[in-house]
């Protein structure tokens, strides 16, 4: 099944809301915080299952930021496994956020470890226990450097989740700059758009969406025009007041 239509079920059965997997142990009780540096991938891991059980049933999935686990090297690696491991278990769709994007051979790379169940080397195949159903990725390399995350989520009925109008102020100096053409943003919708084309669901969506801050309102509604069959994530909604 491909993942847009993967998505429109979970929604279907839960909401449109996606869980958001920021794991910051400053902003956390005493109960959850490591007592020890070696207990950061429990409780990142003991975090991580109370917020996916507490949004079981009202949540269609989570978005784990891999940041927040990478910053403790391999102890916040084998937790984001097992954490989405866990999103899978329950039911849940589960959104790898780390913005990749690079040149040709560097992004395929990159596809493989987020979007492929194995690894293949010669006759040895390697199983991909960290497995995403979608991921986030940076367009400004230009669409050959897309064209592999592409290829490799087709490949998986995987999603994928372009930038095209993030939430954070400075997004203006780049997405908000115009040309002949239109804002900047307003040509990645296009290029969303284009992308997607070809490869529609059941549900009459694309498996190429889009990454649009909830915050961005007015333009919110000016690129659904623009990506009509275009999922959208629009990260912002709640504390950041979208």
């Amino acid at each position: 099944m491909q993942f847009s239509d993967q998505l429109n079920h979970a929604i279907t059965q839960t909401s449109p809301i996606m869980l958001g997997i920021d794991p910051n142990f400053d902003r956390m009780p005493t109960f959850l915080k490591p007592v020890s540096s070696d207990d950061i991938e429990s409780s990142l891991i003991r975090f991580c299952d109370l917020a996916m059980t507490a949004a079981e049933g009202k949540a269609c999935g989570v978005k784990f930021q891999s940041a927040y686990f990478e910053q403790y090297a391999q102890q916040g690696l084998n937790a984001l496994q097992a954490a989405m491991q866990l999103a899978k278990k329950k039911g849940l769709i589960s959104l790898l956020d780390v913005k990749r994007g690079d040149i040709g051979q560097t992004s395929t790379a990159y596809a493989n470890a987020y979007l492929a169940p194995e690894q293949v080397i010669g006759s040895l195949r390697i199983p991909n226990p960290s497995v995403a159903d979608a991921l986030t990725i940076n367009p400004f390399m230009g669409p050959d450097s897309i064209d592999p995350f592409i290829n490799i989520a087709r490949r998986y009925q995987k999603g994928l989740f372009i930038l095209v109008k993030t939430s954070n102020p400075g997004a203006a100096m780049v997405m908000g700059q115009a040309n002949s053409s239109g804002y900047v943003y307003e040509q990645l919708a296009k290029m969303v758009h284009q992308l997607g084309t070809s490869h529609y669901g059941q549900s009459g969506y694309s498996d190429i969406g889009a990454v649009v801050g909830a915050t961005a309102g007015q333009e919110a509604r000016e690129l659904r025009a623009l990506m009509p069959r275009s999922i959208l994530l629009l990260p912002g909604i709640g504390a950041q007041g979208g």
